[in-house]
């Protein structure tokens, strides 16, 4: 049975001493201290590399990525690209945060409903909150981690939403004679061994609950748009650009859209 290396998470199986992926030593590994079970033990391995690059090879002529996790999580490009995006985000973020405090004051300057000093005060107080929301989101993007996991469950989860008030209903778009809100929970096991629950209100295209099924084990990328990479793509129609979400034939290295490498 298969393990994974520490280092790189690729598979290793029992009795490698090396990670033949990012030739790290095998912690449990011990030398052989037959000769003749050690040249042994080196054929077979010597012949199980040689299948799997046979098989990679199969794969890469059909343009249809190996098993395995795609080495181009680091890609320069990819990596730029990313930068880009959150310093566009940070710039809008302090584009947006003023907004309330000046349109305040030029309410109360055109209008005369308030003084100015009030219109000042109200405005401090949403760009205030507005800074404070932007913050806390900044802060737990930090805090996010990749991981590797299998999904062991898929939920869909009724809220209840009695106590919202009709203003709140309305601004959730939910019907007065709704009671309920739906979740869609995909349960993961970590590596750790940890049970994770990804919670989402939409299953859009890209959420995990649409791209991830019950068995599936994958990579999630915090630092990418799309960042859930399944280790067998073997089977997919389609790979999703990290960058713009851009859904593209699994023969495809690039994305059509914005051109950023695909995870293959």
């Amino acid at each position: 049975m298969a393990n994974f290396c520490p280092n790189c998470g690729q598979p290793v199986n029992a009795g490698d001493v090396f990670c033949r992926s990012c030739g790290i030593r095998l912690s449990g590994a011990a030398p052989a201290t037959d000769r003749r079970g050690a040249q042994s033990n080196v054929r077979e391995q010597a012949d199980e590399w040689e299948r799997d690059d046979a098989r990679d090879t199969t794969y890469a002529r059909m343009g249809i990525p190996a098993p395995g996790y795609s080495k181009r999580i680091n890609d320069p490009e990819i990596m730029k690209a990313m930068k880009k995006s959150k310093r566009a985000s940070a710039f809008l973020g302090i584009f947006i945060i003023p907004l309330p405090l000046i349109g305040f004051v030029i309410y109360a300057s055109v209008t005369g409903d308030m003084e100015i000093a009030d219109a000042a005060k109200n405005g401090l107080f949403v760009s205030a909150v507005f800074l404070v929301c932007a913050v806390i989101s900044s802060l737990k993007q930090r805090a996010q981690n990749s991981y590797e996991g299998v999904v062991i469950d898929k939920k869909i989860l009724n809220q209840r939403t009695r106590r919202m008030t009709y203003l709140q209903r309305r601004r959730a778009g939910i019907d007065d004679n709704d009671n309920s809100r739906e979740s869609y929970v995909t349960y993961v096991r970590t590596s750790s061994g940890q049970v994770k629950k990804i919670t989402e209100h939409t299953t859009m295209f890209h959420s995990a609950w649409s791209y991830l099924e019950i068995g599936d084990r994958f990579m999630y990328h915090p630092q990418l748009h799309f960042p859930y990479e399944k280790y067998d793509k073997t089977h997919e129609t389609h790979l999703y650009c990290v960058g713009c979400l851009k859904k593209n034939p699994i023969t495809a290295d690039r994305c059509s859209k914005c051109g950023l490498p695909l995870l293959k």
